[in-house]
Parts: C-alpha cells; sequence; structure tokens
C-alpha cells in the first residue's frame, strides 16, 4: 500500500506580501531578492517533508525496504510530468552539481576526447571539467557566450569550436544560466549536437518552475533540473533524465550495491527498469527532499498553476529592471523569465583600468553590504561591464526591490569614497 502525505489546505491568497505571509516564514528583516540561488521551501511543502519524516522514522526498516520503493515511484511520476519524460528515463539525485558529475564521470570518455561548453558556464561544472582534464586527460574547450548576443551566434560559435576540435564528444548547455541570467538556445543546440553526432547535456538547474521543458519535445542525450530553485521543493531534490541508450553506461555517484557492469545482460523485464532500480538506493540518506516533490508540484497547482505563477514573477522581474535601470541610468542586460540582470552605473574606463584585486573588493563589498540590510543582491562582472541579478518570487512586490538597489547605492558609495580618499592621501603624499 502506497502511503502518500498530505498536502496541508492552501488558503485563499493573492501573490505579493499575502502570499508571503500565507506560505513562507522569513525573518521579519529578511527581504528576499535571490530565489534564483537557494529557492525557498513554502511553508505547506515543508509540512508534507515533515509528515514524510515521521513515516520514514514510524518504522525504518519497513520504509528503507519496502515503502521507499513505492512513494519512489510515485514521485518519479511527478518528476515526469514537470519535464514531459518517460518514466523509465527519469531518476533523481541531490542536486544539477551531483547530476552533472553523475554523467560526466560514467561515460567511457578517454585521453584526448573534448568536452565543448561556454563561458557563462556553473562554476561548480567547469571545475568539474577541468579535474578530468588534470587526472585523465579530458580536454575542454570553452567557447565566448558575450551578451548582447542572438540565439543564432550562440549556436554558431558551438558550431566552430565542434568543426574546430574534431574529437568533441560532448557539449554542456544550459537552458538559462545563473550569472548572467539568459535562456540559452538549448533546443536548436540539442539539434547542432544530432547534426554533429556529439552527445548533449542540458543543465536545467533553472527550469522547472521558471520556464517549460519538455524531455519529448527537445529529446537531448542528459538532462538535470534542481526542483528547489524555481520549483519550490525541499533542498536536495533534482531530477535527472538519460536517454534510453545510454541506460547501461550511466552508474551512480557513489557507485554502489546496485552497480552493474556495462556489458551484463539481464531479463527484459529487468533490463527496461535498468537505470531507475540502479538509482532508486544507493546508500541511506534522507530521501524526503524526492518524495516531498508532488507536495511542491500539488502546491504550485493550488496556488494557482504554473502559467499563472510563471506570468507574476515575469511582469515583475520585467518592472524591476525598468525601476533600476532608470535609477541607475543604465540598461537591463536581459530577463530569463523571472530573473533579471541590471548594469551597474560604474564608469567602463574605471574597471578597465582598475586592478583585479580592487576589482574583487568592489565585488566582495556588494556580495556582503547588502546582507547587513536584510537581502542579497548577486554581482557579476561580464564584457567589461558589472551587473547583478534580480529574482521575483510571488512573494515579492516591486515595492522591496528598492531595498535591493538601495543596499547596492550603498556600498558603490562606500567603495568609491574610498577610492577618493586614497587618490586625495597620494595628492598629500606629493
Amino acid at each position: 500500500m502506497i502511503i502518500k502525505s498530505k498536502l496541508p489546505a492552501t488558503k485563499a491568497t493573492t501573490f505579493g506580501h499575502s502570499a508571503r505571509e500565507a506560505y513562507w516564514d522569513f525573518d521579519h528583516k529578511n527581504t528576499p531578492l535571490n530565489h534564483g540561488s537557494f529557492g525557498a521551501c513554502p511553508l505547506p511543502v515543508r509540512e508534507a517533508r515533515n509528515q514524510i519524516l515521521a513515516k520514514i522514522e514510524a518504522n525504518p526498516d519497513l520504509y528503507m525496504r519496502t515503502t521507499l520503493y513505492e512513494d519512489i515511484e510515485v514521485a518519479r511520476a511527478t518528476a515526469c510530468e514537470w519535464i514531459d519524460s518517460e518514466p523509465l528515463n527519469t531518476v533523481f539525485v541531490q542536486n544539477a552539481t551531483v547530476g552533472f558529475n553523475t554523467i560526466i564521470r560514467s561515460l567511457p570518455l578517454k585521453k584526448g576526447d573534448t568536452i565543448i561548453y561556454c563561458s557563462t558556464t556553473y562554476g561548480a561544472c567547469e571545475k568539474t571539467l577541468k579535474f578530468l582534464e588534470l587526472r585523465h586527460g579530458i580536454k575542454h574547450v570553452s567557447v565566448d557566450i558575450e551578451y548582447p548576443m542572438s540565439d543564432d551566434e550562440i549556436v554558431d560559435v558551438y558550431r566552430q569550436a565542434i568543426d574546430a576540435n574534431p574529437s568533441t564528444v560532448l557539449c554542456l548547455f544550459d537552458t538559462v544560466s545563473s550569472m548572467p541570467a539568459a535562456i540559452l538556445p538549448y533546443n536548436q543546440l540539442v539539434e547542432l549536437c544530432r547534426e554533429k553526432e556529439v552527445l548533449s547535456f542540458i543543465d536545467g538547474a533553472h527550469s522547472i518552475g521558471l520556464i517549460p521543458v519538455s524531455m519529448r519535445k527537445t529529446q537531448p542525450d542528459f538532462f538535470v533540473t534542481n526542483v528547489h530553485k524555481w520549483g519550490y521543493g525541499v533542498r536536495g531534490g533534482a531530477i535527472l533524465y538519460v536517454a534510453e541508450e545510454h541506460h547501461r553506461l550511466i552508474h551512480t555517484l557513489p557507485v554502489s550495491h546496485t552497480y552493474l557492469d556495462d556489458s551484463e545482460d539481464l531479463e527484459p523485464e529487468l533490463e527496461e527498469r535498468r537505470l531507475v532500480d540502479r538509482f532508486t538506493f544507493i546508500g541511506t540518506q534522507d530521501f524526503s527532499p524526492y518524495i516531498a516533490i508532488t507536495a511542491a508540484f500539488e502546491f504550485r497547482k493550488k496556488l494557482g498553476g504554473e502559467a499563472q505563477i510563471r506570468k507574476y514573477c515575469n511582469d515583475l522581474a520585467i518592472k524591476v529592471g525598468e525601476l533600476a535601470a532608470s535609477q541607475w541610468r543604465t540598461d537591463v542586460l536581459g530577463h530569463a523569465g523571472a530573473m533579471v540582470t541590471i548594469r551597474l552605473p560604474i564608469p567602463e574606463e574605471f574597471l578597465a583600468a582598475a586592478s583585479a584585486e580592487r576589482k574583487q573588493q568592489l565585488f566582495q563589498l556588494i556580495c556582503d553590504h547588502p546582507l547587513t540590510r536584510g537581502t542579497y543582491v548577486p554581482p557579476i562582472y561580464h564584457n567589461g561591464k558589472m551587473y547583478v541579478r534580480l529574482s521575483a518570487q510571488v512573494y515579492n512586490e516591486l515595492e522591496d526591490f528598492q531595498v535591493g538597489i538601495d543596499a547596492v547605492n550603498e556600498a558603490l558609495d562606500i567603495f568609491f569614497m574610498e577610492e577618493v580618499e586614497e587618490v586625495q592621501d597620494m595628492w598629500v603624499c606629493v
């Protein structure tokens, strides 16, 4: 028998601060503007997760040996509905970085093979590629993405990189890059990989809850997406998609009890479930983030549904970009659904002349100072300019973002006041 956790009733509410009060318990001094980094799990989903934990602790042996497998089947069905995938191609991992490592360290890569990625690739993935090159001689080649840039231009730089590197075996690209926030032409890039007969890995860390995705339509070789970022899930749960033809190649991280050699044949009914049976139980861990995905999915339906949530967040992000750019007299680099990247009012001449140490000090100050004001605004240097990323969510209203703008302004005032004082000190010395 499958024991489902009951999702607490959703209160009648609207988006904005009333949603914040109803479904989140942020510190009253906290103005959350950075949902894109870690997400924020709503109270009804956390309560459902607690029910799952209580069920586990009521009889750990029964749960781990039988009930877990039933609950995972239900959760995988939800995951498949969310990313439009085949159930037997869909498993759970802890996060997108684990998903990437699971794939890239399972594939039978050899010295001299090349992996193409881009300059806006998430840092953890780039570090993984660096490890593979230093440890195993697997090359990684970065293509430059410097916005503003069209989809066709992005596809073309990948095409050029593949053509220039005949040993290319895989291309890595995002659905939505983290910093700067931008939607990549991932469907076209998968088609390019298919044309060039190289594998495609989509880092969809920013996907479900932010943009609609369909594995049946896109048909990549591999795809991973976090549930906690935009899906309102519990941290520690991500969905990994593996195309059917690769099931034999992909092993768990770490390799564990369910290991099977690639060449080992199974009975047809077991072969069909080779991937999902391998990934259900790798070792003892907290499985509640996986099981709670159904609670997150159902909560979003009761809150208004995917389309309404995205519309509110996307419309708010556009207004946020206009607000910040008008006050800073700058421009918006672009929108990626609910995320917007805005240029800071810092002269390019200063950034070009400043030392790496001084630029790092500025970067760190913009990271640190807003925390003293109860918020966080992630900065990035891109294409000779400096930007910040702001994330809109259903618990936000436009006035919230003034807190972030003011905190960044204070950080800039502090930094450039120090610049003036240093110049004055130099004149005194002369």
